[in-house]
C-alpha cells in the first residue's frame, strides 16, 4: 500500500473512528499495512490510532469471554502493529503500554508477541524502566523461560539480559525474582542464541552475587548511572558461546526462590479455579 507520508497521519486518524464499529478488523488491517512502512511509524504513533490500539488491549483484559474469535482477531492485529512499531523505536511512553500487555505474556497464543515487544522497548532506556517498575512484568518474563516455545524462550532471555546489563538495581530485581532455574535451564536446552544470552546473564548475575556476597535492598547506588553509560548503542556485553559450567550448581542452590515463574504460576492455577 502505497500512501504519502504527509497524508499517513490523517489517513490514520480517520481510520481509528472505525475501531468500534463493526469495521474495526478491516480498519486494523489497514493500519497493520501501513505500520509494516518504516515511513509511515511515526506517523501512526503520532495518530488517534494508537489511543484506539491501547483501547483494544484494555477491552481484551477486562473481557472475560474468551471465545470471542472476533475480539482475538482484533487483539492479534493490534499487537502485531505495536510489534513493527517498537521494533524501530517508535512507541514513546513504553510506561502506558507494558501494564497492558503483562497479562497477556500468560497467554499461549499472544505471548509471542508480547515478549517480542518488550524485547524491543528494552532497547531504550525508558522502556527498561518501565518493564523494571511494572509490578509483575519481570515475573512473567521469567515464566517464558520454561516456554515451549523456542523463541518466545529467546525474547525472554533478551529481555533479562538488557535489565541485567545496564543497572545494579536491576540486576537485584531480577535475582529476587527466582529466574537463575530458568536461564540454566534455557543455557542447556534453548535455541542457540538463547543458550548464548542466558550463559551471559548467568555470568552477570554471579558476578554482581560474588560483589555484594548476598542480595540487599540497597539498590544500586552510585552504580547506576555508570552501568548505563558503560553500553554501546545497546550491544551491551560480548556474548559468550559457552556453555553455564559452574553457575549451575551455585546458583540453583541459592536462588530457588518460587518468587518468579512458581508464584506466577501459582497465580495463574487460581484463575482458572
Amino acid at each position: 500500500m502505497e500512501v504519502p507520508s504527509s497524508m499517513a497521519e490523517d489517513l490514520c486518524d480517520l481510520l481509528a473512528s472505525f475501531f468500534d464499529t463493526d469495521a474495526s478488523s478491516q480498519a486494523l488491517a489497514v493500519v497493520e499495512a501501513l505500520s509494516c512502512q518504516p515511513e509511515h511509524r511515526y506517523e501512526i504513533a503520532r495518530s488517534n490510532a494508537m489511543g484506539g490500539i491501547l483501547s483494544i488491549l484494555d477491552f481484551q483484559m477486562d473481557d472475560d469471554d474468551d471465545d470471542d474469535d472476533d475480539d482475538g482477531f482484533l487483539l492479534q492485529i493490534a499487537l502485531s502493529i505495536l510489534r513493527n512499531l517498537s521494533s524501530t523505536n517508535h512507541i514513546d511512553h513504553p510506561d502506558e503500554l507494558i501494564p497492558k500487555l503483562v497479562p497477556l505474556l500468560e497467554e499461549t497464543t499472544l505471548s509471542t508477541h508480547c515478549i517480542l515487544i518488550l524485547k524491543n522497548l528494552c532497547e531504550r532506556a525508558s522502556g527498561r524502566k518501565s518493564v523494571a517498575e511494572t509490578e509483575g512484568c519481570i515475573s512473567s518474563v521469567a515464566l517464558l523461560l520454561e516456554a515451549e516455545d523456542r523463541k518466545a524462550q529467546e525474547h525472554a532471555v533478551s529481555v533479562l539480559h538488557s535489565l541485567c546489563c545496564h543497572r545494579a538495581n536491576y540486576r537485584e530485581m531480577v535475582m529476587k525474582e527466582g529466574v537463575i532455574p530458568g536461564l540454566v535451564h534455557v543455557s542447556v536446552n534453548g535455541n542457540r542464541r538463547a543458550k548464548a544470552t542466558a550463559s551471559e546473564v548467568l555470568r552477570v548475575l554471579k558476578n554482581e552475587f560474588s560483589r555484594s556476597g548476598e542480595i540487599s535492598g540497597g539498590g544500586g547506588g552510585g552504580t547506576e548511572g555508570r552501568d548505563e553509560k558503560n553500553v554501546d548503542n545497546g550491544s551491551i556485553v560480548r556474548m559468550k558461546e559457552s556453555g553455564p559450567s559452574k553457575t549451575q550448581g551455585l546458583f540453583c542452590n541459592i536462588f530457588c526462590r518460587p518468587t518468579g515463574m512458581a508464584a506466577v504460576k501459582k497465580k495463574k492455577k487460581k484463575k482458572k479455579n
